[in-house]
Parts: C-alpha cells; sequence; structure tokens
C-alpha cells in the first residue's frame, strides 16, 4: 500500500502518518499537493474515482473555492486581519491574493481546499479553509493557524 499508480493522478505515494496518498498537481501554473484521505476508507476504489473526479476539474473548482472562501471570510479579514490605516480589501483583491497549497479528497466525495497567502504578509502562519460536500457545494469557510 505504498504507491498506486493510477491513470488520471499519477503516482501517489502512501503517507502513513497521515493516513492518505499524496500526488502533485499544478494548478493555474502553481505546484499543489493533491491528497487522498483513507479515514473512514472501506472503499479504495470509490475513492480513487472521487479523486479523479475531483482533479478533472481543479482549475474550475480551485477558482470556485477561493471565490467562496473570500465571500465568506471577507469581512473577517477587513475587520480583524488588516493593519491600522491599511485599505480594506476588496474581493477580488483577496481571491487574488490566495494560493492554493493543498487539496484532500474524503471517501464521500467532500473536499478540503487549503489556501496560502501568496503575499506572506496578510495571513502570515494562518491559512484559509473552503470545505465542500460531496456534490461539490461549499458549505464553510475558515482561517486556521
Amino acid at each position: 500500500m505504498d504507491t498506486i499508480e493510477h491513470p488520471a493522478l499519477g503516482t501517489l505515494e502512501f503517507d502513513a502518518s497521515l493516513n492518505w496518498y499524496t500526488t502533485n498537481i499544478v494548478v493555474q501554473g502553481e505546484p499543489a499537493a493533491f491528497r487522498l484521505s483513507l479515514d473512514e476508507c472501506d472503499d479504495t476504489t470509490t475513492l480513487l474515482s472521487n479523486g479523479a473526479d475531483v482533479a478533472s476539474g481543479i482549475s474550475a473548482t480551485a477558482l470556485a473555492a477561493a471565490d467562496y472562501a473570500v465571500h465568506t471570510l471577507l469581512d473577517d479579514i477587513n475587520n480583524h486581519w488588516l493593519r491600522d490605516g491599511e485599505l480594506r480589501l476588496s474581493h477580488e483583491q483577496l481571491v487574488a491574493m490566495l494560493l492554493l497549497e493543498s487539496v484532500v479528497v474524503y471517501p464521500d466525495g467532500g473536499s478540503e481546499w487549503l489556501f496560502v497567502d501568496r503575499t506572506a504578509e496578510l495571513l502570515v502562519g494562518h491559512c484559509v479553509i473552503a470545505f465542500s460536500e460531496p456534490d461539490g457545494t461549499f458549505s464553510d469557510a475558515s482561517i486556521n493557524g
């Protein structure tokens, strides 16, 4: 269970400490980790299929995840994360600041989209996570660190 070769996902390496398979992908010209969680997984075949489905639309879904996260968190970021005197960020400015670092796909088809601040100035030591349901709709977003 160390490595899986998948036609759509490439070479997936097993990480026993985190109980997931991981590979590297490129999204909008930037590298990101793509992970398949084995937590509560009874069927690796379905997990691989769910992963391939997510990967097939990765660029569009990454943009949708960033858009959802910013829609959810923009007021909080503008009210609590800016330094004194800094101008409030627009939706578009904050979306442009987010860089996809990783995607985790779960056995039920849900996923987490983890973004970091590409400027490394606003969300220092923190990340933004958007949560997607198995049907692909986004249901929550948070700032973690």
